[in-house]
């Protein structure tokens, strides 16, 4: 096990201490497990399985398709299938994925379908899918029926059936829906050279930009070919920005390039229905023997454009993790909706201010509550709290001693993780030192909020102080 998730063990057993049952205070969980645990042992691979909805969730006339992943190989799959109002079930075993095609058959109110699959080792995979079936149609969640509740005044917010406070005031939260996607304005250079190849060879770099309008490239996100406007292929750029397609045609099409605000484990969405950001090249064409380059640079001038900002920070929380794994397997998904009226991490998943998109630790703070939970290393009972406060004072020696251990630890991981990839993420505002950024106040100054990891004048200090037990964790590490 790596040294940062030690650490996170050893807060949990600091929490215990006080007597307190381990309960996790996060109510949507992000992947199911699924190992009989009288089974687990240092040799046994623990299988995941993740539904993605690849249809809107409240449009019931067509096929509902939904999209498995997992990292158990699929070959000589058995499956078991209980549902209550699904039937007409088709599925596609592909590598690490399945693909699941049905319908909806009755006007149920409340359904559920529970998926088991059964590996050539006697492993099993397992997953329940619910179902809300109202009068604007029907909506899904991954969780629970609870979740569901919050989908359906989004999309009524959505379709302009109530006011945004009628909406605010359904959901007892300020939730702010999140605007339609516009698309970035891009500066964009292009090359076309001519060779002697009858397949077309599309490649080139996509940059985002900071709030000091400075360009950085956009590493690790998912890109789209499309041909004609069908998307053909996808690819990942890599830590350049960098991309490369190559596609065998016969005659001249036309091409474009789309970047999503996406990674592996990443999705920042505009709403509960899984929009994601996008921002599409100039549309070009070419014939068999041509090839194209590009570079294009996503402007801060727009609301997709800083989407990119906070999805690159997720991402790079993600991949700290799969380098302290040593293992793109078992990573927690940051899913991300943006912009949101606060920042936080719920039944929803990560929620993020529209200001956040230059304080990234904001982001990766909250992407930290989504590991905790994940790896089972917080005892957090959630609640009211501030870095400026003492929480035991406000909630008492139990709950705001774990509070505060609970809120610590993510603030930690989000000071590390940008430190930990200084090299490749030179002159990004706000990162890469000791200090925990607050977002600008009214005045245009840095929020008093703020601290540092090594600044031993400050005067929080104690164990009810979630910036003492950040320093904490930030100590343990010196060699």
């Amino acid at each position: 096990m790596n040294k940062v998730f030690k650490i996170g063990i050893i807060c949990l057993f600091i929490s215990i201490l006080y007597s307190v049952c381990f309960i996790s205070s996060f109510a949507v969980p992000q992947k199911e497990k699924v190992l009989d645990e009288n089974r687990i042992n240092e040799d046994t691979q623990e299988y995941e399985l993740t539904p993605v909805l690849l249809t809107t969730p409240y449009l019931i006339t067509e096929d509902i398709k939904i999209e498995l992943e997992t990292n158990a190989f699929l070959k000589n799959v058995k499956r078991n299938i209980e549902s209550n109002c699904f039937d007409n079930f088709s599925f596609e075993f592909i590598d690490f994925r399945i693909f699941l095609t049905m319908k909806y058959m009755n006007n149920l109110e409340q359904g559920y379908l529970k998926l088991n699959f059964y590996l050539e080792n006697n492993d099993f995979l397992s997953t329940t899918i619910y179902s809300y079936y109202t009068k604007f149609g029907l909506f899904f969640s991954f969780s629970n029926n609870e979740n569901i509740e919050g989908l359906v005044w989004d999309y009524k917010l959505d379709q302009n059936i109530i006011t945004e406070e009628e909406y605010n005031q359904g959901l007892d939260k300020n939730s702010f829906y999140c605007i339609e996607n516009r698309m970035s304005n891009i500066n964009q250079e292009e090359i076309v050279t001519q060779s002697n190849s009858t397949e077309v060879m599309i490649s080139g770099n996509w940059f985002w930009q900071d709030n000091l309008n400075q360009s950085h490239p956009a590493q690790f996100f998912l890109v789209e070919l499309y041909v004609n406007n069908k998307n053909v292929s996808f690819s990942y750029t890599d830590i350049q920005g960098y991309y490369e397609f190559h596609y065998s045609i016969d005659k001249t099409a036309e091409y474009f390039v789309r970047i999503v605000s996406a990674g592996m484990h990443v999705k920042v969405r505009k709403d509960s229905f899984s929009k994601l950001y996008f921002v599409d090249s100039s549309k070009f064409n070419l014939a068999p023997n041509e090839s194209y380059k590009s570079e294009s640079i996503l402007l801060n001038s727009t609301i997709d454009g800083r989407a990119m900002s906070i999805a690159q920070a997720l991402i790079i929380g993600t991949k700290y993790v799969e380098e302290m794994n040593e293992s793109t397997l078992s990573v927690p998904y940051a899913d991300c909706l943006y912009p949101r009226s606060r920042s936080c991490y719920g039944r929803l998943g990560i929620e993020l201010e529209q200001e956040v998109w230059e304080f990234w630790d904001i982001a990766l703070h909250e992407y930290g509550h989504a590991i905790q939970e994940y790896y089972y290393i917080s005892d957090s009972p959630g609640g009211n709290h501030s870095d400026s406060e003492d929480l035991i004072e406000l909630h008492g020696k139990d709950k705001g001693t774990r509070l505060a251990w609970g809120e610590g630890w993510p603030s930690f991981f989000a000071i590390i993780v940008t430190k930990h990839f200084a090299d490749s993420l030179q002159g990004i505002p706000r990162i890469n030192d000791e200090t925990y950024d607050i977002f600008l106040n009214k005045n245009g100054m840095i929020d008093d909020r703020d601290f540092h990891l090594e600044d031993n004048n400050n005067p929080r200090f104690g164990e009810g102080s979630e910036v003492s037990i950040a320093r904490f964790f930030y100590e343990s590490l010196r060699d």
